[in-house]
């Protein structure tokens, strides 16, 4: 617990963890939507043995304070502003979903480069081909869900979660979705609110370019060959299409495949870090 601790963004608290070799490779962690740094410690506990791992609950996700407005400028200047203050440069950035889009948009974005971001992994990546399965069924909206209570419509996105935990999770299902409630619970309506303005403010299927820019012999995207949040058969055509040099992964699981397979993630980011 005391690899955790909180910074100032815009005069609110960010929970962010740094751990792992000293004086090591740095390494940088991005979750993915509605998730925070605990639901990843499989990956993480696996990083730490190789990396000098900083990771962040980002705005409105986790143990960090809600905003008023959310989108993905508002996630890099928070990124931004964390690697300054921890003076995090030289950095290999990962993400996950919403994490592996920011992850990718920060490895193409000039704001960056003073920072040296040397390689990108971006495992399931929104921003291609995005199927918002929990949030949309819940949100994108009829009627009847609008005049639901923030309460209710939390209690509709808990209970979606738990029934497809199984199959996503496996064994790591029980312990997951316990951290995941007890964190969300703590506060309701931050959840809700952020859940229903991201849903609409974030390039879901609208940020192909920052692909196409961040395409290096250092980019790495990973996708899931049974992930329904992603459409990995669009994402693919997509990469062959337009990307000439990042180095393209399929592999069996769902979008959650990462979590369930840390040694396999660890793997492959050390392949592309040590490969000339």
């Amino acid at each position: 617990e005391s690899s955790f601790q909180k910074i100032k963004f815009q005069g609110k608290n960010i929970h962010i963890f740094r751990q792992g070799v000293q004086n090591g490779q740095k390494l940088l962690f991005l979750h993915g939507f509605n998730y925070f740094i605990k639901i990843y410690a499989s990956i993480i506990n696996e990083l730490v043995n190789s990396f000098d791992v900083l990771s962040i609950d980002l705005p409105g996700h986790g143990q960090s304070d809600a905003f008023e407005y959310y989108d993905l400028n508002l996630l890099m200047s928070c990124v931004q502003e964390v690697c300054t203050q921890m003076q995090f440069r030289d950095f290999i950035v990962v993400g996950h979903s919403m994490g592996g889009l920011l992850a990718v948009s920060i490895f193409q974005s000039n704001v960056f480069k003073q920072m040296n971001v040397t390689h990108c992994v971006a495992l399931a990546p929104a921003g291609i081909a995005t199927n918002l399965t929990i949030g949309s069924i819940f949100a994108l909206l009829s009627i009847k869900i609008q005049k639901l209570t923030d309460e209710q419509l939390f209690q509709k996105c808990i209970d979606r979660i738990d029934k497809v935990g199984t199959e996503k999770f496996g064994p790591y299902k029980e312990i997951l979705f316990t951290t995941f409630r007890d964190t969300v619970s703590i506060d309701k309506v931050k959840y809700v609110h952020r859940q229903h303005i991201m849903l609409t403010s974030m390039p879901w299927k609208l940020g192909h370019q920052y692909f196409v820019n961040a395409d290096s012999k250092n980019l790495k995207l990973i996708f899931y060959l049974g992930d329904e949040t992603i459409h990995t058969k669009k994402s693919v055509s997509f990469v062959q299409e337009n990307l000439r040099h990042a180095q393209l992964v399929l592999k069996e699981g769902s979008h959650e495949g990462c979590i369930v397979t840390p040694k396999q993630v660890a793997k492959e980011i050390l392949g592309l870090v040590q490969s000339k």
